[in-house]
């Protein structure tokens, strides 16, 4: 699964700006920003946009054993920014020194992608591929995935200041399930709810640590329990199930269409 990435790879989107009759700083607004509602109809064209064909064989450049310092890491890191670049996105790579328990000093690279590099705000999408950081004021929330990709995950919502963001995607996720736009859920359940409405006390020591202690409002969607392959020789495509990654993908695309206002053609 994508832990095995040992940077991270950043997507940063921009959205409309927020009209207010008294002007906020830039960063302050982030704080009064809704989600746009979607109809149905919306919902639907959304989830209609799915591309496993396509997922499956970027997988096949990227599911290899990727170590920091291996040809394997660069080519993986390679194919990803051109991808992001074929898709017309400012992409930027954040190259840095860091020490490692293991086999001491190695250089790791981020990848940030830009949707609009001239926005002030930006809804952030990362995972793994850790780490100098931009400006924290102009990240809205930062949406860590993680441990993606096992059968049947569980989320629950760590952060106050990101519950209603949360929330957002508990209910998309109902959404989709009521215009059956879900493939089955697997081992034959006949309900499984992804997206918990609850909160978990839990502490989880992640790459989202350097950005929650500059204020950055944290949105983690991780499995709990973690998926039972995690660090195991097992973590490996035979542990992927392509209907969760799909649910899934169609939960983020009505979360980040409804976040950044979007309505599709």
């Amino acid at each position: 699964m994508f832990k095995s990435l040992l940077n991270l790879v950043v997507v940063i989107l921009c959205f409309a700006s927020v009209n207010t009759k008294k002007r906020l700083k830039f960063y302050e607004e982030k704080n009064i920003h809704e989600a746009q509602e979607l109809t149905d109809q919306n919902v639907s064209d959304l989830a209609a946009l799915s591309d496993m064909t396509h997922f499956r064989k970027v997988l096949d450049e990227i599911l290899v054993p990727r170590v920091v310092g291996t040809p394997n890491h660069d080519k993986v890191g390679n194919f990803i920014s051109q991808q992001m670049r074929d898709l017309g996105w400012d992409v930027t790579e954040n190259v840095f020194s860091d020490t490692t328990p293991i086999f001491g000093t190695l250089n790791f690279k981020n990848i940030i992608a830009k949707l609009n590099p001239n926005a002030e705000r930006f809804l952030v999408l990362a995972c793994h591929y850790d780490s100098k950081y931009m400006r924290e004021h102009v990240f809205d929330v930062l949406v860590l995935l993680d441990l993606l990709g096992a059968p049947d995950p569980v989320f629950f919502s760590y952060f106050q200041s990101t519950e209603k963001w949360y929330v957002r995607l508990a209910v998309a996720e109902q959404r989709l399930a009521e215009l059956n736009q879900f493939e089955a859920y697997s081992r034959g359940k006949v309900e499984q709810t992804y997206f918990r409405l609850r909160s978990s006390g839990a502490v989880i020591e992640d790459d989202h640590i350097p950005f929650m202690r500059r204020n950055v409002d944290i949105l983690h969607v991780i499995p709990s329990p973690f998926p039972s392959v995690w660090h195991t020789p097992e973590d490996n495509m035979a542990a992927l199930d392509f209907k969760t990654i799909e649910n899934l993908n169609k939960i983020f695309r009505v979360f980040v269409a409804e976040y950044l206002h979007i309505q599709p053609k």
